[in-house]
């Protein structure tokens, strides 16, 4: 899997259009947040250690236009959710209500485990990342079910991928694609087998994500998954219908 979807003439630019980042700037975090201490996303974690080998040899092809490596656990982005609150009072607010409707869909709509493709190189604004093919499109369907419930993630542009690093400066496109075109990125495979609703501290540059309930996939049909770690600071493992507490 050899491909570089580079679409614009620059990267680097302030904001990471196409990509659900924070603001990089610390100022324009700080106005983001606005002192609200959780953000709330639902991912598929893939944290494997070919995932971030593939990474690093990218990281590595790219160094000098990319910032340090991210701190930040590898993962595809299915729903960028918002701040969690008890009662949403404004759009980019993430409440149970909404939770609750994100595991109604999910009952109706949860998917057997499947594996996607990680490798190839493009960019967004804001950062370089492996891009992730899905050819069942099973990425697509469970971002639309995510995403219909919560005002905050609606009209989100979607490209499945995993972030490599931040531009620490805007820089000619034509030096990147040409680098980008060059390194070694041969695909890997990732096992979806969860959906995992994590939340990260967004006054924190690249903070690390912190797993609240994780959904178990389908293996079989009827299969349902104990539920693990209530009461004990640990995520939960749970099956859609006890994804909302």
């Amino acid at each position: 899997m050899r491909t570089v979807a580079l679409p614009v003439s620059a990267v680097g630019s302030r904001f990471a259009h196409g990509c659900a980042l924070p603001p990089p700037d610390a100022d324009q975090r700080a106005a983001w947040h606005r002192g609200r201490r959780r953000y709330a996303v639902w991912l598929i974690e893939a944290d494997t250690p070919a995932v971030r080998a593939l990474c690093a040899r990218v990281r590595e092809r790219l160094a000098p236009w990319l910032g340090p490596a991210p701190a930040r656990q590898p993962h595809i982005t299915l729903a960028a959710c918002g701040f969690p609150v008890r009662v949403a009072t404004d759009t980019d607010e993430y409440d149970i209500r909404q939770r609750c409707a994100q595991r109604d869909a999910l009952n109706a709509a949860l998917p057997p485990a499947f594996t996607v493709l990680v490798g190839g190189i493009g960019s967004f604004n804001g950062c370089a990342y492996l891009r992730v093919r899905d050819e069942g499109g099973v990425l697509e369907r469970l971002q639309q079910t995510l995403c219909a419930p919560v005002p905050a993630a609606r009209g989100q542009r979607y490209v499945p991928h995993v972030t490599v690093g931040t531009y620490r400066a805007p820089v000619p496109m034509r030096s990147v694609a040409r680098a980008a075109a060059t390194a070694s990125s041969s695909a890997v495979r990732v096992t979806a087998k969860r959906l995992t609703l994590t939340t990260f501290d967004p006054g924190v540059d690249d903070g690390a994500l912190r797993p609240v309930v994780r959904v178990r996939l389908r293996t079989c049909a009827g299969d349902q998954a104990p539920v693990r770690g209530r009461n004990t600071g640990r995520p939960s493992t749970v099956p859609a219908a006890s994804g909302c507490r």
